[in-house]
Parts: C-alpha cells; sequence; structure tokens
C-alpha cells in the first residue's frame, strides 16, 4: 500500500497532538496545569509501530546513560551535571495525544491545552528544568553546543556502530497513515455520528482534529483553557465515546501499520536492529556506573 506526503497539520494543532513536555527554559507548570494521570484506555493504544522506537523505560534508561556521559565530560572541565533520578517500571502513555483529547479528566481540566508530563514523568521534566537553571552560561554551552558539546558526544558514542537509524521514511509513513485511517469508511460512518452527537449539543465541527484546532482556543498566548473551551472538550470526549470513533478510529490505523511494516519489511528490519544497538550501548554505560 502506497501513502502521499501529507499537508501539514497547524502548527499549534501539532503541538496539541504530540506534546508530552515543555521546553528546557520553561517555568514549571503550577498543579492546576498538571495533567490527570493516563487512564487504562490510553495504555490500551498500542500501535505496531511502537516497538519499533524506544519505550518510556528504554528512554529514560537512555537519558540516565546520556547524563552519565555528560557528566564525565563536564568534569574534565570542570563543571558539574547535577544527576537526574529517572523512574523505573513505569507504563507507557506514548499514544496518549495521538487521536488528540480523549480522556474526560483531561478535558474537565485542561481542554485542548497540552501539559507537561503528559506523556511521561512530571517529575522529570521539572528536574530537567532545574538543572539547566542551575548551569553556568560556559556549562550550558558545553553541554548543547551543536558541534562538540557533550550532550552531541554522548548521542554520538550512544548511536556507535550502527545504533544511529533514519527515521525520516518512519515519520512520514507515521503521518500519513493515521490521516488515511480518518479516510477508512468505517472511520467516517463514526465520525459522523460523533458530528451529529457533537451538533446536538450546540457544537458545528466534522470531527474532533476541526475541534481541537479550533482557532478560538489558540488566539492568545494564555495556556489556560477557557470555559468554552472545556465545555467543548467534555463534549467531545463524551460523543466520542457515543460514536464509538477512538475504537474504530485505532483498529483502522492498526491495520494499515501492519500493511506497512510488511510492505517496508527490511526498512522496519533495520529500524530494530538500531534500536537492540543502541540499547546494547546504553546498558554498557549504565553498567560502568556499577
Amino acid at each position: 500500500m502506497r501513502y502521499r506526503r501529507v499537508r501539514s497539520l497547524p502548527a499549534l494543532l501539532l503541538l496539541t497532538l504530540l506534546a508530552g513536555g515543555c521546553s528546557d527554559h520553561e517555568e514549571p507548570q503550577t498543579a492546576a496545569l498538571l495533567a490527570p494521570p493516563p487512564t487504562d484506555e490510553v495504555y490500551g493504544i498500542v500501535l505496531p509501530f511502537d516497538s519499533y522506537e524506544l519505550s518510556l523505560e528504554e528512554t529514560y534508561r537512555d537519558s540516565a546513560a546520556r547524563d552519565e556521559l555528560i557528566r564525565r565530560c563536564l568534569e574534565k572541565k570542570g563543571h558539574d551535571w547535577p544527576v537526574i533520578e529517572y523512574p523505573e517500571g513505569m507504563p507507557d502513555p506514548k499514544n496518549r495525544r495521538r487521536y488528540g483529547v480523549i480522556e474526560k479528566a483531561v478535558a474537565e481540566k485542561l481542554g485542548y491545552h497540552p501539559s507537561p508530563g503528559m506523556t511521561g514523568s512530571r517529575d522529570v521534566v521539572e528536574q530537567r528544568q532545574e538543572r539547566d537553571k542551575s548551569l553556568t552560561a560556559a556549562a550550558f554551552k558545553m553541554v548543547y553546543d551543536e558541534k562538540d558539546g557533550c550532550g552531541k558526544k554522548a548521542s554520538d558514542y550512544l548511536v556507535r556502530n550502527g545504533g544511529r537509524a533514519d527515521y525520516e521514511l518512519f515519520r512520514r509513513l507515521n503521518a500519513e497513515i493515521l490521516e488515511e485511517a480518518r479516510k477508512q469508511p468505517e472511520v467516517e460512518k463514526a465520525s459522523r455520528a460523533w458530528s451529529s452527537c457533537m451538533a446536538e449539543r450546540g457544537f458545528n465541527y466534522r470531527s474532533p482534529v476541526d475541534a481541537m484546532a479550533d482557532q478560538q482556543w489558540w488566539s492568545d498566548d494564555s495556556d489556560r483553557a477557557s470555559s468554552v473551551e472545556i465545555k467543548t472538550a467534555t463534549a467531545d470526549v463524551d460523543c466520542q465515546d457515543d460514536s464509538s470513533l477512538i475504537t474504530v478510529l485505532y483498529k483502522a490505523e492498526t491495520r494499515l501499520q501492519r500493511e506497512a511494516v510488511t510492505e517496508h519489511r527490511s526498512y522496519f528490519d533495520s529500524l530494530r536492529r538500531a534500536k537492540e544497538i543502541s540499547i546494547s550501548n546504553v546498558r554498557v554505560v549504565l553498567r560502568s556506573m556499577g
């Protein structure tokens, strides 16, 4: 099956769909803006492509190894790199925002707005922010210089010997298949049922994507949802449940992703090999820490 290139989503919508944290220099968010814990529904959204990327626990192990390499690099230059405690055994809500806002507790608290730590540990987000703020300007440059910074050296080390993968096709397929899934007859039927449900509640949208992309939610710099946004997002989730839209969409995307893996078998095998090598490199660093 071939997939055509898709148009770019509006930047703010893309941020909302994918954001799991905030940038290194943002102030930590107040408790009022932190997302509720993920639900079982979120943990149940596991797609075929997921196994070709690092899981949350693997990502944290990679981060711990990276931190150790950066610490050693900075130590040689006379600077400290504070250690972060990464959680172990955390369940992975990787696809929590893939289909937009699908949890009622999130809709009622945040509307469509993203929140730090939605797909990982909020504590890790805050520790990283505090660490970066503690660095001197010289140390910050030593870590984050794109040409020869300690961070780049650590990254290069962890993908040595074949651990570097080219994810360009993966990312393209990931986006294209989601759009293709939304065009499947069964998904379009569920979308029409969702739209009718929303209309009964006074909201005129063709799909949850349109509701999330409504510019009135993104017309200013506020990081808090308005009461209207919260009301809309809550109705959105209720109508998803009534129409079974997320279940139908998830099944369609799962089928299309499996077909893509079969079609591009050698490419996905190369991603798996690179991932295994990278994990092995991480394991070597972690073992050296004692």
